[in-house]
């Protein structure tokens, strides 16, 4: 069987029914509503924008008989989930579905391994549980002798059986045995820890889908966070007595294509009162930047400068490089600057600098105080960004001493700035080769042998 990590998307398998071609020979009501949801989520517009989308184009293959799957739960000595059977055997074997769409069966049983085999895979797994269960399973079959064979993970996700691809190392699974047989999980190849999604089972999976796009939702993290429209995911934040659960309500919102002014005035409540700097006040701050930044403004700028960890000044500057206007923006400029010669996180003072060079507003006054910062990291972002600037030639001495510097990555950003300018740089690194410093000789050395000849420049 083959778990090779490069995948092909579900436009391999050439569905060829469409939504309206489906038989009204339904095994359960459920299946019934499937059938009749689909076309109304294959508009024209989730076809161009949904991720996925392209691969399956809203198409189902054939449905499978039930001889087929008697064959196959034969063949491997498990017995499928009743959802996933009715599925196969009234709605479709596969094609259209979340992200690249549902395999056939056939793919199904080629991308999965050892299927009658207990799932090891829970909800619930914290890191060091999952770290030992990786452990244990390259134990397993180093002991067997298999390495090879069981080299992307089969024995950490046996039990399941691959009903998609999510590209790349990711997967979608269903759970064959124990506790939670019939739920869906998301898997990643290079053994991350498994998501498990909110539903019962495939269809209720597979419906919720079909009503997230009928509704305009974002779907394309679909089943990674809460079901619910705004009302629903309010009152389980409201319900919740734990943190966590608050959160997910909360990040819940971000499917929607937009949010009610009522919730938006929700949120600033709950911003209010929740502790600053912490997860919950740093998700909700984001979303009233996004939806009325002049509102947020004084919160992130104060968390900019003020936020006691670095990570909190990193998010600030993040959610005020992608919603603030530009126009505000431009109005900012000179607090912007001011706060840059303040920061000490190399993070930090990356992300100001793209704000900064969003507004236009780097210039070599800018950035003089980073070329002499104690961070070598800093020093070496701030040359990158001055040899984008037009008038380098004027400031030939920075670059200079950004050659001479002990660091070999502002060495680097040094030379790459000069590269378009060439003039006296090759000697200036010849030079370099005869300095008393032997870490700056060294230096010299590598970056002559990294400078472009006549012929490549």
């Amino acid at each position: 069987m083959n778990f090779g990590k490069i995948k092909k998307t579900a436009g391999s398998e050439e569905p060829g029914r469409t939504h309206e071609e489906v038989p009204k020979s339904a095994v359960s009501s459920q299946t019934e509503r499937i059938i009749a949801k689909l076309p109304l989520a294959a508009h024209e517009g989730s076809l161009r924008k949904v991720f996925g989308a392209s691969s399956h184009q809203y198409k189902l293959n054939e449905p499978l008989a039930a001889e087929a799957i008697e064959a196959f739960e034969r063949k491997h000595g498990i017995e499928l989930p009743e959802e996933l059977t009715d599925f196969l055997t009234a709605v479709g074997d596969g094609g259209a579905g979340p992200q690249y769409g549902i395999y056939r069966l056939e793919r199904m049983e080629k991308e999965s391994a050892r299927l009658a085999e207990p799932c090891r895979l829970r909800p619930d797994f914290t890191d060091d549980e999952w770290r030992q269960l990786e452990a244990w399973c390259e134990e397993q079959a180093e002991e067997a002798g298999d390495e090879a064979y069981d080299a992307d993970g089969q024995r950490m996700f046996q039990g399941t059986l691959c009903i998609g691809t999510q590209g790349c190392s990711y997967d979608t699974v269903l759970v064959l045995n124990g506790p939670y047989r019939g739920r869906i999980a998301y898997i990643d190849r290079d053994f991350q820890k498994p998501f498990f999604t909110y539903e019962p089972n495939f269809l209720d999976w597979y419906e919720r889908w079909l009503d997230e796009l009928i509704a305009g939702y974002k779907v394309d993290s679909f089943g990674n966070l809460r079901p619910g429209g705004e009302a629903e995911l309010l009152a389980l934040f409201d319900a919740a007595d734990d943190e966590p659960t608050k959160l997910e309500a909360i990040r819940g919102l971000s499917k929607l294509p937009s949010l009610q002014p009522d919730t938006i005035a929700r949120l600033r409540g709950i911003y209010r009162q929740t502790e600053p700097f912490s997860p919950l006040a740093r998700l909700t701050l984001n979303y009233l930047a996004e939806a009325d930044y002049s509102f947020a403004e004084a919160d992130l700028l104060d968390e900019l400068s003020s936020g006691p960890e670095a990570q909190d000044r990193e998010s600030a500057a993040q959610m005020i490089r992608t919603h603030i206007p530009v126009e505000t923006l431009r109005n900012r400029i000179p607090v912007f600057v001011k706060r840059l010669h303040e920061e000490q996180d190399h993070d930090v003072v990356f992300l100001l600098l793209m704000i900064l060079e969003k507004a236009e507003g780097i210039d070599f006054d800018v950035l003089r105080p980073l070329f002499i910062h104690s961070d070598a990291g800093i020093r070496a972002t701030a040359l990158h960004y001055a040899g984008k600037l037009p008038d380098k030639a004027r400031h030939l001495s920075v670059f200079r001493a950004g050659l001479e510097d002990s660091d070999s990555g502002v060495n680097r950003n040094a030379m790459q700035a000069l590269e378009e300018y060439g003039g006296d740089t090759e000697a200036w690194l010849r030079d370099l080769m005869l300095h008393p410093d032997a870490e700056t000789r060294d230096n010299a050395k590598v970056l002559l042998e990294l400078w472009p000849s006549d012929e490549r420049r």
